[in-house]
């Protein structure tokens, strides 16, 4: 396959994955699904130094590295030097948005073989490599809201959150096959596998939940900005790439 075909491929591939659907026609009624606003009040409090190091902390200490080729290891080595000024990145003007411009937010996508003989990209696990201060403000709203995520994310979602299992949803259902085999009752059941799920959700829709929680307007702005100043390029060479 010549070039401009592998970069016809794999754009089309990925804006499959991700292109933007079209308007909204209905609205969801959050109280008939059982989604109540909470109590959200102080996320929006001043970030701290502790808890941007403790972000910092927590973080792999050497990841691939993103365009701007600092790992965690970086700025833990090198904190007391440079913690003024990223501390200063998080509280002036306490307005992120004008920190993520896209020569901050931008990363390099890699693609990985999942396996031998790769042909399809399919086949191909993609790496995101992006600058470290994306993923430091990231994570440090990830511990802010980790305390509540139980209340925040369903009980039906067992993986990906602390506390809790992707076996407990098999030890559930084995056990309820269990109970209608021993009673004889008919049943019938679905297996439902949502592929590139995060990818294919819709922004808009993950804002108007936000606000029906409850988030703060400042957290609105912030996932505002995480996700409409990204913008990425997919490495086909190591002196080539393709922009998504």
């Amino acid at each position: 396959m010549m070039h401009a075909e592998k970069e016809l491929t794999i754009s089309e591939h990925f804006r499959n994955i991700m292109s933007r659907p079209g308007p909204r026609t209905q609205k969801l009624n959050w109280q008939s699904l059982g989604i109540e606003p909470l109590d959200l009040a102080g996320l929006d409090d001043p970030f701290s130094e502790a808890e941007i190091c403790k972000a910092i902390g927590e973080m792999p200490a050497d990841k691939p590295l993103g365009l701007d080729g600092f790992t965690r290891r970086f700025f833990r080595a090198w904190w007391d030097i440079i913690k003024e000024d990223i501390v200063a990145a998080f509280k002036s003007p306490y307005d992120i948005r004008h920190i993520h411009s896209n020569l901050l937010n931008s990363a390099n996508i890699v693609l990985i073989p999942k396996k031998e003989g790769a042909d399809r990209v399919g086949d191909y696990r993609p790496i995101s490599l992006i600058h470290g201060f994306p993923k430091i403000f990231s994570k440090v709203l990830f511990l802010i809201l980790r305390p509540i995520m139980h209340s925040l994310i369903s009980t039906n979602q067992s993986a990906f959150i602390h506390g809790r299992s992707i076996h407990d949803n098999f030890m559930y259902v084995r056990n309820t096959l269990r109970r209608y085999h021993k009673n004889k009752s008919p049943v019938l059941l679905f297996k439902l596998n949502i592929s590139k799920g995060f990818d294919s959700m819709r922004w808009d829709y993950l804002l108007v939940l936000m606000q029906h929680w409850g988030f703060p307007q400042q957290w609105h702005d912030w996932i505002t900005s995480l996700l409409t100043t990204s913008s990425s390029k997919i490495l086909l060479t190591t002196s080539s790439s393709l922009r998504s």
